[in-house]
């Protein structure tokens, strides 16, 4: 669930529930109370009349005992001349909020049940003979005291009018109404905690803590930890987010091994280059030195120790070179001049330049080219021309057969041209295969050492054959050959040829 989404169900959490529980509530206590009023007052009624009309409740809970009154006035008066008995009346209406009043004459007060409100509004008492306030209502007397007074007027046995007031003070509202306000509160904020408790730790648990978790996995990054990997439970932006930061702690953590691996590549590089240097420049040296002391005697020893110099410098010179183009490549600092080249003459005059050199190695060199003679690619030609002379000089370097044999083949389709290098040499070990391209890396380091080299040849290739928008790829077997194919971009101005069949299948070769 998105997190608007999330917002939208919160606030429609906050707006619905808990108004749904109150009503609830309140119709349980409601109903509650209407049946504790029903049980304690003897007075049947409902919420409505409690809420619209609280007089007539009032009016019920002296209803029985006015009754009772009435009927004393008829036909047993003497009762309302024994304080005992009114004694008895004023505590029964007084667990109903009323009280007792007699009244003798104008202004004579037999009995009052209590004089603390009677003498507050004492002189708004009707007069003997108002039919306004007789009967079971009552009238509503205002002033500092409401009360509702209810009066019954009758003749004593000595001839004196009388009233009998029932008085009940309004002020004072029903225990059950008073439970029923403090209980409505209480559970009003109640719902309100539990429904607001309920959303902090649903919205805890889906926003709040993923993004704990974030926080402490990029704690742990800073930290330079970039193996903890970050759960990802839900499919929303945070999920997205969670995503994302995993992306990028992979990254990192690539680049980091790769980093590593540079770094430990480079180190054993600077040992390799400083090993190949000090060689060359160890005999360099010494045959130096046979010059200045006279240790050449003849031509024929000048001679040999010159070509010996001269032999040394060169390698020293190839040496610097692929260390000086690397760094170009490797800071991204490399410049192309890109040329539309015809492919079978270009290649030819590649072969041209190695091919005295091969052959007094004793190596023979083979080339054929199912391209036609007008067929194009998008070259650098220098460049192009350093990968073919690196990998014959790789397969030249590793040849351990006694005849030779390197073939150049060439295959094209509508988009790409493929080169392939294949050699009889002593082939690439199986575990070693997959690596021969990375930087500094040299498989057999005891092979390496006595071959020479940096380990950046292949590397090389690799990084100008990308730079052309071509791949490129390796297949050897170990002491049979290893076959070499890279791809440059075919010029695509003309109409291209058919697609040759067996460079459509992107297999390598290896003469068994």
């Amino acid at each position: 669930m998105s997190i608007k989404k999330r917002i939208t169900v919160a606030v429609a959490i906050i707006c619905l529930i808990p108004v749904l529980l109150i009503t609830l509530t309140c119709r349980l206590i409601i109903r509650y109370h209407m049946e504790s009023i029903a049980t304690v007052y003897n007075v049947e009624t409902d919420t409505v009349t409690v809420l619209q009309n609280p007089m007539l409740l009032y009016a019920n809970l002296t209803k029985q005992i006015y009754f009772d009154l009435q009927n004393v006035t008829l036909y047993d008066q003497e009762k309302l001349t024994d304080p005992e008995y009114l004694e008895e009346v004023n505590q029964q209406l007084k667990n109903r909020y009323s009280f007792l009043v007699i009244r003798k004459g104008a202004d004579g007060i037999a009995y009052c049940g209590n004089w603390d409100i009677f003498s507050q509004m004492k002189n708004n008492l009707p007069d003997f003979g108002n039919s306004y306030v007789n009967g079971e209502i009552g009238l509503y007397v205002s002033g500092n005291y409401p009360t509702l007074l209810k009066q019954l007027d009758y003749m004593g046995t000595d001839g004196i009018p009388c009233s009998l007031f029932i008085i009940t003070d309004v002020n004072n509202l029903l225990p059950q109404v008073k439970d029923f306000a403090v209980q409505v509160v209480i559970s009003f904020l109640l719902i309100l905690l539990l429904t607001a408790m309920l959303l902090i730790v649903w919205l805890y648990q889906s926003i709040a803590r993923p993004l704990g978790v974030l926080r402490m996995a990029a704690n742990l990054i800073a930290e330079g930890n970039l193996d903890y990997a970050i759960p990802v439970r839900e499919n929303d932006e945070i999920g997205q987010l969670q995503k994302d930061f995993e992306v990028m702690r992979i990254h990192l953590k690539d680049m980091s091994d790769q980093q590593i691996a540079y770094e430990q590549a480079s180190r054993a590089m600077l040992s390799n280059v400083t090993h190949d240097l000090k060689t060359p420049l160890t005999a360099i040296k010494g045959y130096a030195e046979g010059l200045i002391d006279g240790v050449a005697d003849t031509p024929e020893k000048t001679e040999k120790y010159l070509k010996t110099i001269y032999a040394k410098a060169c390698a020293m010179e190839q040496l610097v070179d692929e260390l000086s183009f690397f760094s170009k490549i490797d800071n991204d600092r490399m410049l192309y001049n890109f040329q539309a080249v015809p492919v079978k003459e270009y290649l030819l005059d590649c072969i041209d330049e190695v091919s005295l050199d091969l052959e007094v190695k004793g190596i023979a060199l083979h080339f054929s080219c199912g391209c036609g003679d007008d067929v194009k690619a998008i070259i650098d030609p220098e460049q192009i021309r350093r990968v073919i002379n690196n990998i014959i000089g790789n397969s030249v370097k590793y040849m351990d057969k006694e005849k030779g044999e390197i073939t150049i083949r060439v295959l094209c389709d509508a988009d790409m041209v493929w080169i392939t290098v294949e050699d009889n040499g002593s082939g690439i070990k199986k575990k070693d295969l997959p690596h021969i391209f990375d930087r500094f890396y040299r498989g057999d380091t005891a092979r390496g050492t006595k071959k020479g080299g940096s380990g950046l040849g292949l590397s090389i290739v690799k990084s100008i054959v990308k730079d052309h928008g071509g791949a490129i790829e390796a297949d050897s077997v170990e002491g049979k050959g290893t076959a070499i194919r890279f791809s440059v971009p075919r010029q695509r101005n003309a109409a291209p040829e058919e697609v040759d069949k067996e460079a459509g299948k992107r297999k390598l070769w290896i003469k068994s």
